[in-house]
């Protein structure tokens, strides 16, 4: 059990954290200032979007795997070539023509060219048109029946993570924004192709894959590469918006304070249309030339400092030192 001195101790540690609380808030209470502020309206875009992450990845991944175990001969693409459905990626030879090529060479050039006339090596062609985006064998590597030596793929796109509570918005054709975490300036425009018809759940979080197709795939975009989306569900081009700060709400209804004269201002009804969570476009009640005025409050806290003093802190002895040398 705590000694009464001890519960003494906690007791005044209790009254000085809420004394101190108090003083905080009397400060910033005394010191919240209104500025007061003149804008217009602006004629911009207006776009109501729901963002989400993806993942750069091919479309149709293929991957090339020998059938049979053998030796790679030759290979004739690497990584980042563009093929055609049956182009000949590799040459191949099965465990026992490379065992009989190796038994010949061994005899003279003769015997080699001999045998390598008679038997073949196997040609592995590409199954799809498409762009090499992995090579993971060197000729003269031995390799098995499942050892995948090449993958294709037939085009790039985004594969983005829709929360369940956003995947009601989407539909296939809608246009949206992709921005690499690599480079967050280049904008990528690109169409919703697929959503998925089943879900996933991660930590207890359910998402769907919806599949985004660019207009045109950009050199710099790798496989694995994460992106922000945005995916664009309504857009206003070219219309009147003001921030979404000025809207003052009285009796149900929207309004703003415009300036009249030199110092007199009135409230003018607006009708909104879309936002962007930021600005608002007015479909009705104001011009461009109007001059909005509107008033913000400002936290001032004053601090001491010609002689470092800050309410907050506490003067040790080599503040006040410091303070007297001053």
């Amino acid at each position: 059990m705590m000694s009464k001195r001890n519960l003494l101790i906690l007791a005044l540690l209790l009254v000085i954290v809420i004394l101190g609380f108090i003083f905080i808030k009397h400060k910033k209470s005394k010191n919240a200032k209104k500025e007061f502020f003149k804008i217009s309206p602006k004629i911009l875009d207006i776009k109501q979007v729901i963002s989400t992450t993806g993942v750069i990845e091919p479309q149709n991944r293929v991957e090339i795997v020998p059938p049979m175990a053998g030796r790679i001969e030759n290979i004739f693409v690497k990584e980042g070539d563009l093929v055609k459905k049956g182009t000949l990626l590799m040459k191949m030879s099965s465990t026992e023509r490379a065992a009989l090529i190796d038994n010949a060479s061994s005899k003279g050039e003769s015997y080699k060219e001999y045998w390598e006339s008679l038997y073949k090596p196997t040609p592995i062609v590409a199954s799809i048109d498409g762009e090499v985006i992995a090579r993971d064998v060197e000729p003269g590597q031995t390799v098995s029946a499942s050892t995948i030596v090449l993958v294709l793929s037939n085009r790039l796109i985004v594969k983005a993570n829709v929360d369940e509570t956003d995947i009601g918005d989407i539909k296939k054709g809608q246009r949206a924004e992709v921005f690499l975490d690599a480079y967050p300036k280049i904008k990528v425009m690109a169409t919703v192709d697929h959503i998925a018809y089943e879900s996933t759940v991660v930590n207890n979080v359910t998402t769907y894959t919806v599949d985004i197709v660019p207009d045109t795939v950009p050199n710099i975009y790798k496989s694995g590469m994460s992106s922000n989306i945005n995916i664009i569900l309504d857009i206003r081009e070219r219309v009147l918006a003001v921030p979404e700060y000025v809207i003052i709400e009285k009796d149900n209804k929207k309004y703003v304070k415009i300036i009249k004269g030199s110092k007199d201002f009135i409230l003018k009804e607006v009708k909104l249309g879309l936002s962007d969570g930021e600005m608002v476009e007015i479909k009705e009640g104001l011009e461009k030339d109007d001059i909005i005025f509107y008033e913000k409050q400002r936290l001032d806290i004053n601090f001491d400092t010609k002689n470092n003093k800050n309410p907050f802190m506490p003067q040790g002895p080599n503040r006040n030192r410091q303070n007297r040398k001053n």
